[in-house]
């Protein structure tokens, strides 16, 4: 069942398909950000729209993460990264137009939400709008119901490529559990929305490894990785262009999905729910929080300030002159 009273008390879902909206709306957010009415039809390049932790520095197409070909286009490629780190390693990748600006959800607002006490929010892994996976949802919403009583409110947040195949909906709403829609490819306000709902939540369990986490941990949840853990399948991404495109990229962070590895990397995560710390310090590190820019530095970056639109708006004309 489907929490909308809940909905309705975070920002709406604004749905856009323009290219130069950015990945989850990051440059639509980045527009407002900066005090443009719309959106900016300037796109200054590729973002960083999620999570890549430090190890992911072993491949420019894994810290990038978009269509896997950002290789061939490298000198010329304008890339935002969230953090330090992931600057240094793609200017020594052969990207020198590189710039660290933080990840994108470092530009929502807070919306100044009331946390709910004891309140747990439930995070399940997600696929995407062309992967098929065959994870127990079952045993997993089992598991929540097991513990849900120990907590004052329980929902489920699913992301909405996972609520058109039924993933994870199906399975909470036969146990008499909410949930609701948490992000969307196509909604450009997305990160504001994830925002809001991680705002409310005091507990955050998940049952896999995604940019929730650190993004739950950045807005003062107590994360845990906790639960039967979802397994990940190669075969899911024989449609992914990432997969296509540069399948030792998928493959190495398949590696990194996996729940050995992620025991070992993240080890004072798994607790059980009720007993997960706050990382707020954590969590802001991680999606580059003290490397956002003011809306005036954003705008030079990203060649949306005055003068750069003049420039390019004269050379343009110029162009044509002598064409």
């Amino acid at each position: 069942m489907r929490d909308l009273e809940f909905e309705r008390q975070i920002s709406p879902q604004i749905h856009g398909s323009s290219w130069y909206m950015g990945e989850y709306g990051s440059f639509y957010l980045a527009s407002r950000y900066c005090g443009f009415a719309g959106c900016v039809r300037q796109c200054p390049g590729t973002w960083l729209h999620g999570w890549a932790p430090e190890y992911f520095n072993i491949h420019p197409e894994m810290v990038i993460g978009t269509h896997g070909q950002n290789i061939a286009s490298a000198e010329r490629q304008r890339v935002f990264v969230g953090r330090d780190d992931q600057r240094e390693y793609l200017l020594k990748a052969g990207f020198p137009k590189t710039a660290c600006v933080g990840l994108p959800i470092c530009y929502t607002s807070d919306s100044g939400m009331e946390r709910i006490g004891g309140s747990l929010l439930v995070v399940p892994v997600h696929s995407l709008s062309h992967t098929e996976h065959d994870w127990d949802f079952d045993e997993y919403a089992d598991e929540v119901l097991r513990v849900a009583g120990r907590f004052t409110k329980v929902t489920v947040c699913v992301h909405a490529s996972c609520v058109e195949k039924g993933y994870w909906t199906d399975a909470f709403s036969k146990r008499g559990v909410p949930w609701i829609v948490g992000a969307s490819h196509g909604d450009v306000n997305t990160l504001q929305r994830v925002r809001d709902i991680f705002s409310r939540f005091e507990f955050v369990t998940t049952n896999g490894f995604g940019s929730h986490i650190a993004y739950a941990a950045a807005f003062g949840c107590r994360v845990s990785l906790w639960g039967p853990m979802a397994k990940w399948e190669l075969s899911a991404y024989q449609n992914d262009t990432l997969y296509k495109n540069c399948p030792e990229a998928t493959i190495r962070t398949m590696e990194f999905q996996g729940e050995e590895f992620l025991r070992r990397q993240y080890a004072d995560l798994f607790t059980s729910p009720w007993e997960a710390e706050t990382r707020v310090e954590w969590g802001r590190r991680e999606i580059g929080w003290e490397n956002r820019r003011s809306p005036a530095e954003l705008k030079r970056i990203f060649g949306w300030d005055l003068r750069t639109r003049v420039i390019r708006g004269v050379a343009g004309r110029v162009k044509k002159l002598f064409r």
